[in-house]
């Protein structure tokens, strides 16, 4: 399937929590250059453009070009973090539900979209 960096911004913020507007002002942009963006008026960033939105985003500017599904870089988490990381990926199914169960009272409307979207799809979430 061919990337899509319209997709990954979407899907990114969407897993982020954030809106357009958010977004914009976070990374220093107008509305309307991120709306581009999502819209995919505007294929891919300028590299300054793109640093600040990966920058506001929590991500690499790798997992936004497409370049790899792993948004964050380990050395960007607490020790804590990689090991429920760690602890995480290694659940089985139920445990796994379970844990998201536990964690839904944490999540924005939009971040419980992603992930029932990712379910659906039988993809995992990343963090």
């Amino acid at each position: 399937m061919e990337f899509n960096f319209a997709d990954r911004l979407k899907k990114t913020m969407d897993m982020r929590g954030m809106t357009q507007a958010q977004l914009a002002a976070a990374s220093s942009q107008k509305e309307p250059t991120i709306h581009r963006y999502l819209k995919g008026k505007n294929k891919s960033p300028q590299i300054d453009i793109l640093v600040k939105m990966a920058s506001a985003l929590n991500v690499t500017t790798d997992f936004l070009l497409g370049v790899t599904d792993i948004p964050n870089s380990s050395s960007n988490l607490s020790a804590e973090e990689n090991l429920l990381l760690i602890a995480f990926s290694k659940a089985n199914e139920r445990d796994s539900a379970l844990v998201w169960q536990i964690l839904d009272v944490y999540l924005t409307p939009p971040q419980r979209g992603s992930l029932s979207q990712l379910r659906a799809s039988g993809d995992k979430l990343e963090a």
